[in-house]
């Protein structure tokens, strides 16, 4: 439907992070150059819940809900993880940078997300959470054997550590050009 917005709720990551993944896609390019389309730099996040298209008036509820969930959640770090793919080598559909440190409070914050959104008609999702950044996705690779190839030296700098201080609903546009995101509504997570 036309009224009708195309969101997410997701947490943004700090300038470290986002320079260390895109070292990583720029590693990857060099020895992938097509198929694949890449996420922009500044639009690297993590979704917590997809919600799809709603309706405008499904925001104030959805601000409630990230607004309660920030009240018992304190802020806390995460760091990178290691390099993977969504499904398999053999069929894969997304590149992605898994998360190590924070993992026990992404899944916490989206189980939360899970019962509340309940309350509001949404249903949880089909698939197993699996926090993650996602680099690119996969369009057509002619021997994928590429691209298994291509993820065998790269590391991610664990060291780099991004504070997670706020939860936000996110408006997504897609375009031509790539997705476009603005931010509809945020609330802080408890400091200390």
């Amino acid at each position: 439907m036309a009224d009708e917005i195309r969101a997410f709720i997701g947490l943004e990551i700090n300038a470290g992070i986002r320079n260390e993944l895109t070292r990583i896609q720029n590693e990857l390019k060099t020895r992938i150059n097509s198929g694949i389309s890449w996420v922009k730099p500044d639009n690297i996040h993590i979704t917590l819940r997809f919600l799809g298209n709603i309706k405008p008036e499904a925001i104030a509820s959805l601000t409630q809900i990230i607004e309660n969930i920030c009240q018992k959640t304190k802020r806390f770090e995460i760091n990178l993880g290691a390099l993977g793919v969504f499904a398999s080598f053999t069929r894969p559909r997304v590149i992605w940078v898994s998360i190590d440190n924070g993992l026990e409070q992404l899944k916490i914050i989206h189980q939360h997300l899970t019962e509340q959104l309940k309350t509001i008609g949404l249903e949880p999702e089909a698939q197993i959470f699996h926090s993650h950044l996602t680099l690119g996705r996969v369009k057509f690779l002619k021997n994928n054997q590429l691209l298994k190839d291509a993820f065998q030296n790269i590391t991610c700098d664990n060291s780099l550590l991004s504070l997670t201080d706020k939860l936000i609903l996110f408006q997504s546009r897609l375009s031509p050009q790539g997705a476009i995101y603005r931010r509809i509504a945020e609330s802080n997570f408890l400091s200390g």
